[in-house]
């Protein structure tokens, strides 16, 4: 309530609302801190790894579960996750531009 009455952040404001209201915004950042603490937690170990052909395992892992959308992509088989992309839809995010921070 401060953040609003001195002027603050809009997502403050929108959090704050959806509190109340339908909960889509506070489900959508639930959502994106579980994916920012999954990629806290696997991109120490793909980097870790000595070999490329596991770290590009690993990163392909990563995308099917990111982008993809295929939760448990971890249990299956490379075949059978290549044959689900082939059917999966990519999440809206990855239509949208990349930002000037990340691009940079």
């Amino acid at each position: 309530m401060r953040a609003e009455a001195e002027s603050g952040p809009m997502g403050l404001v929108k959090v704050k609302n959806t509190l109340v209201g339908d909960r889509l915004l506070l489900q959508s950042l639930e959502e994106a801190t579980l994916r920012i603490k999954l990629l806290r937690k696997i991109i120490p170990i793909i980097r870790s790894h000595t070999s490329s052909k596991a770290k590009l395992a690993d990163a392909q892992l990563l995308i099917d579960i990111l982008k993809w959308g295929i939760e448990d992509a971890g249990s299956m088989t490379g075949l059978r996750r290549t044959i689900l992309r082939q059917f999966a839809k990519a999440d809206p995010e990855y239509d949208k531009p990349i930002p000037l921070e990340i691009d940079a």
